[in-house]
């Protein structure tokens, strides 16, 4: 760097300062979760080696980092600080100074099959127990063990935090079934800036209350009422996660019905994102006593843990909280030209729902049910009481609340862009088309050869099987499970462009699944006006013969086509056809 005409040389130190400060800000960047990976000892993303390369840059540098106290204070990064001699950890600390605040971010293992370095847990212990009042940020990944001794040993965990701002504590593996461990008086009860509490199997006991915090991530009580009770007390709340906890369920299905009854609401102005993970009527019971935020994404994943059947009680609360949840999610987000992901899962074991925006950091709604025993029906059943609460209204006793809940599916017909996926059973997939077909307002449809075909084709007809001699002719017209009807296929009449996801585009792909569509849309007087192409993946019979099929067999049943070659994208219009048009576009 030429430093007397260099830019850079003009910052004045107040300047500087600010940016060592915010690039020490990336010990804030923690994944709280075993998807998220953690950066190894040596990663120049780590706060503290990037500090200590700026600072041999120049001397102007150096000096403004030495004389900083505050940040030195924020490096106390342990995964940064594994090396054998105590030089350069003490070296840091005492840069620290003796009264600015500190953060103390990621114990971590240089080998995750072995133990931690006896040398920086015993540096990390001692400042815990040295510096406990300064602390700001304490994010920990240890043994469950290790953890648990220091706790018992010091009682540090009990002691009052003045400047605790962010406390994170997840084991190596996130969440060990294994353990809960309720800390009693956590804090001391005076933790008063403490916003951030990320630590699964720590549990509060019913007296804690933490009004400043904005981000709890727990798991359920053995008591719910003490879950809901510090819950209560947390009015800042914008991000809740509750995980699964070992032992007896918190919440039984025989007293799940009493529950929703008699338990009060906790009303979270703030709460713009709620997780919850764990057994069904644990999970239900939660989600509907909260109220939230305009526009709350909800992640819902509830385990029945039986094979029985859900009731119509059960069925009819999980209709209201669907269409609270997602119709609120739904008024908050909708635009007009909002790109909305629609995903409907059935399966044997599992229903799943999911809506989200096209919007870079808006957070998905999602709604899973699992259970253990497989059961075509009961994800039909399930799906109708999402999306068609009225009819299992009729079936509860709290119908009148369930007819007056709101409903997702009358949404539906504001959407003009949608993008979809579904995994369904074959007895599912009429009911799933009477949700579809609620989208008459739709524009724009993005989807692959299954999920475009099953939306705009016609449904293959249902084969009765051949009447049995031993069996009477009147059991079928008996059965408690009659045969499906085949719902026509959603109509879409304001469709215009459909976007074709592929990966290896073949023959059978156009024969069969693009020209059957594009010949519908012709006959029933909806012609489309763009058929594009997205996938990046091979063409099966080649670049040339695409061209030939496009021109000659796709191209009159639409307006325009659109395919990329290369980098390149190209278009075919209706009046290029004629000539053998292909139109390259600059994108």
């Amino acid at each position: 760097m030429n430093m007397p005409t260099s830019p850079v040389r003009r910052l004045s130190q107040d300047v500087l300062h600010f940016i060592f400060l915010a690039n020490a800000e990336e010990a804030e960047i923690v994944p709280c979760s075993p998807q998220s990976s953690w950066y190894e000892p040596g990663s120049p993303l780590h706060p503290l080696i990037t500090t200590r390369r700026s600072s041999q840059v120049c001397r102007e540098w150096r000096q403004v980092i030495l004389s900083s106290a505050s940040l030195w204070g924020r490096l106390l990064d342990m995964d940064a600080l594994q090396q054998e001699k105590p030089h350069w950890r003490e070296e840091v600390l005492h840069r620290a100074g003796s009264t600015a605040p500190l953060w103390i971010s990621r114990a971590a293992k240089i080998n995750p099959h072995g133990p931690p370095p006896p040398a920086v847990m015993n540096f990390l212990f001692w400042i815990l127990y040295t510096c406990w009042e300064r602390i700001e940020i304490l994010v920990l990944r240890i043994e469950v063990e290790d953890f648990i001794g220091w706790t018992s040993a010091t009682q540090m965990m009990m002691q009052s935090a003045p400047a605790l701002r962010r406390f994170t504590f997840l084991p190596p593996l996130f969440i060990d079934v294994d353990h809960r461990v309720l800390v009693p008086s956590m804090f001391s009860n005076n933790a008063p800036c403490l916003q951030e509490f990320v630590a699964p199997i720590l549990h509060f006991e019913s007296t804690s209350k933490f009004t400043s915090l904005r981000s709890l991530t727990t798991s359920f009580h053995r008591k719910f009422s003490t879950l809901t009770g510090v819950i209560s007390c947390m009015p800042l709340l914008e991000e809740l996660a509750v995980f699964p906890s070992p032992g007896p369920p918190s919440v039984h299905e025989f007293d799940l019905d009493q529950l929703l009854r008699s338990t009060p609401n906790i009303t979270l102005p703030r709460l713009k994102d709620l997780l919850i993970q764990g057994t069904l009527p644990a999970c239900l019971l939660l989600a509907k006593v909260i109220e939230p935020a305009a526009g709350c994404a909800l992640n819902f994943e509830g385990d029945s843990g039986t094979g029985e059947v859900f009731s119509g009680t059960v069925l009819a609360a999980l209709g209201r909280l669907f269409n609270k949840y997602f119709t609120a999610y739904f008024n908050f987000y909708h635009e007009t030209d909002t790109d909305w992901t629609f995903h409907v899962g059935v399966t044997e074991f599992m229903v799943d729902v999911k809506l989200e925006t096209g919007l870079d950091g808006d957070l998905p709604s999602s709604f899973q049910l699992s259970w253990e025993n497989p059961s075509s029906s009961q994800g039909e059943e399930i799906i109708r009481a999402l999306f068609f609460p009225s009819l299992a209204a009729s079936s509860s006793s709290s119908s009148r609340e369930s007819t007056n809940a709101p409903r997702l599916l009358t949404r539906f017909a504001a959407v003009e862009s949608l993008s979809v996926w579904n995994r369904l059973l074959e007895s599912v997939k009429p009911c799933v088309r009477e949700i579809f077909a609620a989208f008459t307002g739709l524009r724009t449809l993005r989807g692959s050869k299954d999920d475009l075909s099953f939306l705009l084709l016609p449904p293959a007809p249902l084969i009765t099987p051949a009447p049995n001699s031993n069996t009477d002719a009147s059991s079928d017209n008996n059965s408690d499970h009659p045969p499906a009807s085949t719902a026509p296929s959603p109509v879409f009449p304001k469709l215009h462009t459909l976007t074709w996801s592929h990966w290896a585009l073949s023959t059978s792909d156009i024969t069969a699944g693009v020209i059957p569509i594009l010949q519908k849309r012709v006959e029933e007087a909806y012609k489309l006006r763009l058929l594009a192409f997205s996938g990046y993946g091979d063409l099966e019979f080649g670049l040339a013969n695409f061209e030939v099929m496009m021109q000659e067999y796709v191209g009159p049943l639409v307006g325009r086509v659109r395919w990329r070659d290369g980098q390149d994208v190209v278009e075919l219009w209706a009046e290029e056809r004629a000539a053998g048009g292909l139109i390259p576009m600059d994108y």
